[in-house]
């Protein structure tokens, strides 16, 4: 059995019904849907340094079959777009492989834009998979619209040691009020959240989570200065951090 997974999930509108049977894969050009990042952060794999860097937690091990990108599709920021990135992956996100440098398109800023296929690559089996942008299409800072992958699952069941029973995906991101942290931890560890901004700061103190659990957690962040924070889970010994992108407005 296959599951196809969408990391980052996008409202797709459709103007009628003979341009969504054309363009089934088409992506909207709302940058706010989006990923995008314009301040370099300490990557996961050391080797990598200070970058622009992407990481999914697929909560278990897989077997990554393939992938479907779009990029950024902002017809006034075309040039956000990742286009030379570094793909690495892991199982438990210390120890990583690289899978290849690659080359994404540019987008091209049109509500029919459908993105287009990695290329080729052997199947490889990890929990973590890392995008990072080696450069982009000459823009301020680095965007990504969405990145889909097909995956066969049947092999890998909930490893239930304290490194392999845990899921975490936040959505909106970015947001402009607030968001929501989808946790899952299917074994008894002791579990922790927190939110600091790029310099540090504390923004929301350590909290607690009983496990086992699965939640989801409503983030306030109304009163936020639009910038970069980071939710960092702490899972006994293990820590995970994730870049939160608050915007302007309400």
């Amino acid at each position: 059995m296959k599951k196809i997974i969408t990391a980052i999930v996008l409202l797709i509108g459709s103007s009628n019904l003979l341009i969504g049977q054309c363009y089934p894969d088409r992506h909207n050009t709302t940058w706010y849907d989006g990923w995008i990042s314009c301040e370099t952060s300490v990557n996961p794999n050391p080797e990598r340094g200070m970058s622009h860097w992407i990481m999914y937690d697929f909560g278990k091990k897989i077997e990554m079959k393939a992938m479907h990108i779009w990029n950024s599709n902002v017809p006034d920021f075309l040039n956000y777009g990742m286009k030379s990135v570094a793909i690495d992956y892991s199982d438990d996100g210390d120890a990583w492989h690289e899978l290849g440098t690659y080359e994404f398109e540019q987008a091209t800023g049109k509500n029919i834009y459908e993105g287009f296929d990695l290329e080729s690559f052997d199947s490889f089996k990890a929990r973590y998979l890392l995008l990072t942008a080696l450069s982009n299409y000459g823009g301020d800072c680095v965007g990504l619209s969405e990145v889909r992958f097909d995956y066969d699952s049947t092999a890998y069941g909930i490893d239930e040691t304290a490194e392999g029973c845990f899921a975490a995906t936040i959505y909106p991101n970015p947001f402009r009020t607030q968001t929501a942290m989808s946790i899952t931890v299917e074994c008894n560890t002791n579990t922790s959240w927190q939110i600091t901004d790029s310099y540090g700061r504390m923004i929301v103190p350590e909290t607690k989570i009983a496990t086992p659990t699965q939640k989801i957690i409503t983030i306030n962040g109304s009163k936020w200065s639009a910038g970069i924070y980071y939710l960092t889970i702490k899972q006994d010994d293990k820590t995970r951090q994730y870049k939160l992108v608050k915007l302007e407005g309400k």
